[in-house]
């Protein structure tokens, strides 16, 4: 045999790739693989933009956070509960256990934050991996995370919210796309529209949350998942159940601070004044967040959040002394609201802020008790109820019909 016969014509490209042992394990994988590309290495270019678009800003943190469990057969590792984070801003992942009562498991740290790849990858690559990114995560989706099965049964309200705001990036929270997934199936489905009135005898044009969960996993839950059935729900919830009367809030927040004995008003306003420089007694929201903060009052986030978001008007300023007078609660009181229903009151509480531990303790199903009104997603649906919707109890929600 000739010896040289071993030699062959093959490309640069192929040859530098054989002749550089690419990744060995130490750095990054991006650094590694980028360094055989020139002759003299540069540095991996990041994707800045999304990195200014989804970083912390203030109270904004733009991590998405879901509850999971793993997939097991072991009865006691599987009652274990995880919150999966999800960052936008580096595509990384952190997973953290909550401490469990009587389990016999501390929690804790379960994942340091880092990107993840996606399994059955090699651990040595010629390209650079394939990671997890956002649309990998949804309620009622299973991922693989170090040979963990986790199984994502729900997420906090800021998710959900952040996730319906960024529809282009999560199709699972885009309305169009699901009610277009919807639209195919129901259009060939005769029964359809018959099985939302079997659930609503009284043609009132809406119905609970939970009956419209479950008619809908029962009719398309091959079709939908989980995530998509909520944004729906979400979608067609009752207006008036989303928004809070501004007075009920005052009330609320007054109540707070009574309970707290806190009526030293004066630090604040004179931090106001030092702030508006124009003197025109208006200040950006942000500004009137901050100064509020910078004296302590005591106004738990989810609270001072939704008061401030409330008397935010369009050029997003803020009439400081309405805040000086809603906190008022000696001189101005307003009586905390007694007349709110459990949907208002579960509804109010779901917009807390994600850091409170006491939103992750509650399943969608037990958070969200408004109601659906599916007749307006059959209309949009192009399907015709075969029945009028009655007059009385419809889903406008007058005084009148809460009476």
């Amino acid at each position: 045999m000739d010896p040289f016969d071993v030699f062959r014509y093959c490309s640069v490209t192929d040859f530098s790739e054989s002749f550089y042992n690419l990744y060995t394990g130490f750095g990054s994988e991006e650094d590694s693989l980028n360094s055989t590309k020139k002759l003299l290495p540069e540095p991996v270019k990041k994707d800045f933009n999304k990195f200014m678009g989804f970083d912390r800003q203030g109270l904004e943190s733009n991590v998405l956070r879901f509850m999971a469990k793993i997939i097991t057969k072991d009865p006691i590792q599987a009652e274990r509960r995880f919150v999966i984070s999800y960052f936008l801003a580096d595509d990384t992942i952190n997973i953290h256990e909550p401490p469990t009562r009587n389990s016999g498991i501390d929690g804790g740290k379960f994942l340091e934050r880092q990107k993840i790849k996606k399994p059955n990858q090699p651990r040595y690559p010629l390209e650079v991996s394939e990671y997890f990114s956002g649309i990998d995560f949804y309620v009622g989706g299973h991922v693989n995370i170090n040979g963990f099965e986790f199984y994502i049964y729900d997420a906090d309200e800021y998710a959900f919210t952040l996730m319906e705001k960024e529809s282009y990036l999560f199709p699972v929270s885009n309305q169009r796309l699901v009610l277009e997934k919807l639209r195919q199936f129901l259009t060939n489905n005769s029964d359809s529209v018959a099985q939302f009135e079997q659930h609503d005898p009284h043609r009132k044009g809406y119905f609970g949350y939970e009956t419209f969960y479950y008619l809908m996993k029962n009719l398309a839950g091959h079709i939908l998942v989980d995530h998509e059935i909520i944004t729906l729900a979400r979608y067609y919830a009752q207006k008036s159940l989303k928004e809070h009367d501004i007075y009920s809030i005052v009330g609320v927040a007054q109540e707070h601070l009574r309970k707290h004995n806190y009526e030293h008003l004066l630090p604040l306003k004179e931090n106001l004044i030092k702030r508006d420089r124009n003197r025109n007694g208006r200040l950006p929201a942000e500004e009137v967040r901050i100064a509020i903060r910078s004296v302590h009052v005591p106004l738990p986030d989810y609270l001072l959040n939704t008061l401030i978001n409330r008397m935010t008007q369009e050029d997003g300023c803020i009439e400081y002394n309405d805040v000086l007078s809603a906190l008022n609660w000696r001189e101005l009181p307003i009586s905390k609201p007694t007349s709110t229903s459990e949907h208002e009151q579960n509804d109010f509480a779901s917009t807390r802020h994600t850091d409170d531990p006491n939103m992750l303790d509650k399943t969608t199903h037990e958070r969200k008790k408004f109601n659906v009104e599916y007749a307006i997603m059959l209309q949009d649906l192009g399907l015709n109820m075969s029945h009028p919707l009655s007059t009385l109890g419809t889903s406008n929600n007058c005084d009148e019909c809460k009476k």
